[in-house]
């Protein structure tokens, strides 16, 4: 088939295939309407989904780079097939249909050959309303969580954009059909979408699975994933499913079991499942015969815990609780002690404002209002409007409003309503009054329903608003807070005027002006701003829209006081009956007609769900890191002694909360340990850990901790694995305490290509050139290479000078060496050792003296690998400088000076080139497992500075781990700490149930719960925390 062949199959099927799947396109003549989506039918969604494959086909057909030429009317498609021009459909209009809907959608297929659209091309131009939906709201759940990692929302925003389209594979089948991909469903094949990271793991893989269903509203198959999690204890599953019990979504409903496994999920720490428990205990629960009865008390001490972990909401109901019990108390009931501390005055009575109940209420408020917490804003502005705690003060009781109204909160509308109707802390203002009221009263706030039947009833005008829409531009240089006076300076009428931007929905260089002016105004207010509109602004000024807010109509009154009325509002119904009786017949039919159509278009707000996602926004300031584990159940964490350098606040994080620790002192630890203790009686999950007697050579082992990644946004460890097998049981000079790893997996690891060798010759890194050593003579070569790059490294920064240096080669498939006969087999040979693919050869001149064959190495030659430290260093400059960056730098170049400037070193190391072709982050603390799950070693960075030649063990950074038995030993001084070194016993399965079940997947993960990160803030602790840490003295 030639090529004109292939374009007209391509226009023919197209057409077919579009056509019976999309509407046909509107007509031209037709008048305009506004733009809008349409969205698909059943039929149509098939049809494009079998044009979208067909047109897959038809790519491949012009992947050799064609030239594609064609005749359609309105495109430009000759050229290239690079340099192809398609103008893009407008799909806020009707589909295209026909060839040319066939053409448009394979013009964005074609410039890049092969595949589909890149994602943010289909997300553009061929996703429909729904799935865009579905988009934005993963989005907006991932940003949410590299939000609470402390990223700004702005980086955050970006990171999760970049995530979702780097693992497109996991999100393409989630966002266009709202179910998890079936392919991504086997066990350790799924990916957490919303939490990143390099270990899988099967208890995460059936959690993550749940989450997945849950955020598409599938809750029985959630239910079932999240119990399958929960068999290994997992928390998040834990107080996931117990949501589900709570609520009856995907299971029946049982209270019960709600609260056990909420209980389960608080023992372990997690924080939101305690924040439950206390809102479970502080208003009681009941459904069916199930009750469970409020617990002050219980509330909380779950409560405080939850605050503690940074959770906001819980501030928030510490301070409900507080409240509730400030207007209970009696005065009887206080001690007379009690009621010298409550009675500032002396006058022997206690004022609200005096109330220390209230007063504990009204700091627990703030704590959560300076976070941005809306519910406490409000009731910041309620306490300050009633003088419950504090003094009465209408004019901070309005500034605290004005904040929680922008959280779309009824009530405060209502409140701040009332402090303009009457001109309380603020200048009366009904206009701004009368807005306030109808937007309370159309989320269904009956007061505000009856307060605006009441303007109307009595026949009040409260003002006039003038809305338009007016280029973003112009809002910029005439701000809401400085129009009105711009406006009164060109007429003095307008002094009282009020404005406000608000965004306009798909337009963003376009705000809708909102402007509030007294009665009679607004037409003298739109000319006015017409004038400054027209002197900027090219063309003229949009038509605006007026409004009379209130005025003599019975109608709309009976209207409003009805809706009120249906919420029980006491004086709507009596206004409601008298007006019944006063109305016309056809005034009635007019008015239940236009409260019928108010009704349909109230929009409550939304319940708070009891799974809030409300942690903290400020961060823990921490000034360094470290990885730990839990090593005892009832809290004790080990970690790097390393992190008192840099304060004694500490803060262990787990993947349930963030919790305050206390240093446990102890000595002789070897510099390498520090021992902290969570206060609580949690039952965290703990590491294992196992005496190294039983690990032999060349065992296979697992380094678990928390990798310090190379682009730093913000807090970014991520939990980590590498793979190695330990190479000798005694660490450097035959030092029985340490094991020695065959690779270096602890450190950043660098990996160059050079062209030369570093001795004087300059000897090319090519061993097929003729008279190129070999053998012996190639193993010195690179053994005095090594000694001069080692000495370069030293003279950039002494820790460099513990660095691991290596010439190998990286092997790309797996090859028997043959020491006897020093040959190398491509298949198992008699004698011969094996090594796997990825594996590094390194001549040492003595087991191995023969380069591998070259065709089996990475880039057919030698390379080097350095290892160093995972920390930063701080440059003349005062800037920070990681290591590694360094340590590149060093090597790279540039070396640009002039050549009498250059030492031999540096002219060395550029005649060399050399290049970095990889690079994998190290580990900042890690854990050794053997392959039962258990830990036989551990490591962590020096405490004090070592000479590196004499304590290689301790202070370089590659290989060198040091055994448990010491570790068990320390723990040993301190009978508290209850570690056990039993191995992970497996979950029982059903017998009725099949399921792969991958043993060595689930040891991993039990070992992954055990760790944490560990952080180190300055000495001092924020004076909010410890505030709230003394709360509740001399109370009844």
């Amino acid at each position: 088939m030639n090529l004109r062949a292939i374009q007209v199959t391509a226009l023919l099927g197209g057409a077919l295939i579009f056509q019976g799947a999309l509407p046909p396109r509107a007509d031209a003549a037709a008048p305009a309407l506004a733009p809008r989506l349409v969205p698909e039918t059943p039929n149509q969604t098939a049809g494009r989904l079998m044009a979208e494959q067909w047109l897959v086909i038809m790519r491949s057909w012009f992947k050799d780079g064609a030239q594609f030429v064609g005749h359609l009317q309105g495109l430009d498609i000759a050229g290239p097939r690079g340099e192809n021009k398609f103008p893009a459909a407008p799909w806020t209009q009707r589909p295209l249909c026909g060839p040319l809907a066939l053409a448009h959608h394979l013009a964005p297929l074609l410039p890049g050959g092969g595949g589909q659209p890149n994602p943010e091309e289909w997300l553009n131009l061929y996703a429909n309303n729904i799935q865009v939906a579905r988009y934005e709201k993963i989005l907006d759940d991932i940003t949410r969580v590299f939000q609470r990692r402390g990223l700004s929302p702005l980086v955050a925003h970006t990171a999760a954009m970049r995530q979702i389209f780097t693992r497109w594979d996991l999100y393409e089948h989630l966002i266009k059909f709202g179910v998890p991909n079936p392919q991504h469903r086997q066990v350790r094949g799924a990916r957490n979408p919303y939490d990143p990271s390099a270990i899988p793991s099967d208890a995460t893989d059936f959690y993550n699975r749940g989450l997945l269903f849950q955020r598409m509203g599938n809750f029985k198959d959630a239910a079932v994933e999240y119990e399958r999690a929960t068999r290994s204890r997992h928390a998040m599953a834990q107080a996931s499913l117990a949501y589900l019990f709570e609520t009856g979504q995907g299971v029946n409903r049982d209270l019960m079991k709600a609260l056990e496994l909420y209980q389960l999920a608080a023992q372990q720490g997690h924080s939101i499942a305690q924040y439950n428990l206390g809102r479970i205990h502080q208003n009681g629960l009941k459904h069916l015969n199930q009750v469970i009865a409020p617990n002050p008390a219980l509330a909380e001490q779950y409560l405080r815990r939850a605050a503690a972990q940074g959770v906001v909401a819980a501030y928030h109901q510490l301070g409900i609780l507080y409240y509730t019990q400030g207007g209970r108390v009696k005065l009887a009931a206080l001690t007379p002690e009690q009621l010298k501390i409550w009675d500032k005055d002396g006058d022997g009575r206690v004022l609200p404002s005096e109330n220390r109940l209230y007063q504990d209420a009204h700091d627990h408020f703030l704590l959560a209002a300076r976070q941005g917490y809306g519910p406490s804003l409000h009731a910041l502005g309620v306490m300050y409007q009633q003088g419950h705690g504090v003094k009465p003060d209408a004019t901070r009781a309005a500034q605290w409003l004005e904040q929680a109204v922008q959280h779309e909160q009824p009530d405060s509308f209502y409140n701040l309503a009332q402090l303009h109707e009457n001109g309380l802390g603020v200048p009366p203002n009904l206009p701004r009054a009368f807005i306030l009221y109808r937007q309370a009263a159309r989320m269904g706030h009956a007061p505000s329903q009856y307060n605006l039947g009441l303007f109307y009833y009595q026949g009040r005008r409260a003002g006039e608003q003038v809305t338009l829409q007016v280029v973003a531009d112009f809002a910029k240089a005439h701000p809401a807070a400085a129009l009105p006076a711009e406006l009164a300076r060109a007429s003095a009428v307008l002094a009282s005027t009020q404005a406000r931007y608000l965004p306009v929905p798909g337009k963003a260089n376009v705000k809708r002006l909102e402007l509030l002016v007294p009665v009679g105004q607004g037409r003298h207010a739109a000319e006015v701003l017409g004038k400054l509109y027209d002197a900027e602004q090219p063309g003229e000024m949009p038509e605006p829209n007026h409004e009379v807010l209130g005025g003599d109509d019975p109608v709309r009154a009976y209207a409003w006081w009805w809706l009120a009325a249906r919420r029980h509002q006491q004086a709507a119904i009596t206004g409601r009956d008298s007006l019944q009786r006063l109305l016309t017949p056809e005034q009635l039919r007019a008015a239940r007609t236009l409260a019928a159509q108010l009704q349909a278009e109230l929009a409550a707000p939304k319940p708070a769900s009891p799974m809030v996602d409300a942690q903290a926004n400020a961060s823990f300031a921490a000034r360094d890191w470290s990885t730990g584990f839990f090593v005892s159940q009832n809290g004790y964490v080990i970690t790097g002694k390393h992190l008192k350098l840099s304060g004694s606040r500490f803060q262990v994080v787990t993947e349930n909360g963030a919790f305050p620790a206390q240093e446990v002192i102890l000595s002789g630890d070897l510099d390498q340990y520090l021992l902290l203790k969570v206060g609580g009686d949690y039952q965290f999950p703990t590491l294992s850990l196992s005496y190294s007697h039983g690990a032999r050579h060349r065992d296979p082992v697992q380094v678990l901790g928390n990798q310090f990644t190379f682009a730093q946004q913000g807090p970014g460890p991520r939990a980590a694995l590498a793979r190695s097998r330990i190479a000798a049981i005694l660490g450097a000079q035959a030092d029985p305490r340490f094991f020695t790893l065959h690779n270096p997996s602890l450190g950043d690891q660098l990996v160059f290509t050079f062209e030369k060798y570093l001795n004087k010759q300059g000897s090319p890194n090519t061993p097929t050139r003729p008279n190129m050593p070999q053998g012996n003579d190639l193993y010195r070569l690179q053994s005095a290479s090594l000694k001069r790059l080692k000495a370069a490294l030293h003279a950039a920064h002494n820790l460099l000078g513990n660095a691991d240096l290596r010439i190998g080669y990286l092997l790309k498939e797996k090859l028997w060496y043959d020491a006897v006969n020093q040959r190398w087999h491509k298949l198992p040979h008699p004698q011969a050792k094996a090594f796997d693919a990825g594996e590094w050869v390194i001549l040492d001149g003595r087991h191995i003296r023969v380069v591998p064959p070259l065709d089996q190495v990475e880039n057919g030659r030698a390379l080097l690998r350095v290892s160093v430290i995972p920390g930063m260093v701080e440059r003349k400059s005062g800037a920070a400088l990681r290591l590694s960056k360094l340590a590149e730098g060093t090597l790279v170049g540039p070396f640009d000076g002039l050549q009498g400037d250059l030492t031999a070193l540096e002219k060395a190391l550029g005649d060399a080139q050399f290049k970095m072709i990889r690079r994998t982050p190290g580990f900042r603390g890690a854990a050794l497992l053997n392959n039962q799950g258990q830990a036989i070693g551990m490591f962590f960075p020096g405490y004090s500075g070592r000479t590196p030649d004499v304590f290689q063990n301790f202070s370089s950074y590659h290989k060198h781990v040091l055994k448990t038995d010491h570790l068990i030993a320390f723990l040993n001084r301190l009978p508290d700490v209850r570690y056990h070194t039993r191995p992970p016993a497996l979950p029982k399965l059903a017998a009725s149930e099949k399921l792969n079940f991958d043993s060595q997947a689930y040891l991993l993960a039990k070992a992954r719960s055990a760790m944490v990160l560990v952080q180190v803030a300055a000495d001092k602790a924020p004076t909010a925390t410890a505030k709230v840490a003394t709360k509740g003295d001399a109370r009844p």
